[in-house]
């Protein structure tokens, strides 16, 4: 992981009220992607200059915002909540994956 999106990560936890809910596997895996885009775009010759930037700057406006980090606590709540009740069987859900 690069020092910079180590930064961003440090000013999500910052920006975490106390008292909130142990970290999702939805939440968990947002960061996830986020370190191997971070990755990708740093190792790769084929992403353009400004792309990894912006990826970094994308979330820093939201994370000064009063509010934000409660609320994407929620999301991520209710995304764990159907992703604990989603039947990986029922022909729907194989619509909506595909």
């Amino acid at each position: 992981m690069s020092a910079e999106l180590a930064a961003v990560f440090r000013e999500m936890e910052r920006s975490t009220a106390a008292g909130t809910p142990p970290e999702s596997a939805i939440a968990t895996k947002d960061r996830e992607v986020l370190a191997f885009l971070d990755a990708t775009f740093h190792d790769s010759a084929a992403a353009p200059p400004g792309d990894r930037d912006r990826l970094l700057a994308a979330p820093r406006p939201a994370l000064g915002t009063p509010g934000v980090a409660d609320r994407a606590h929620g999301v991520h709540t209710v995304l764990d909540a159907l992703a604990d009740h989603v039947d990986l069987a029922d022909p729907a859900t194989e619509r909506t994956v595909n």
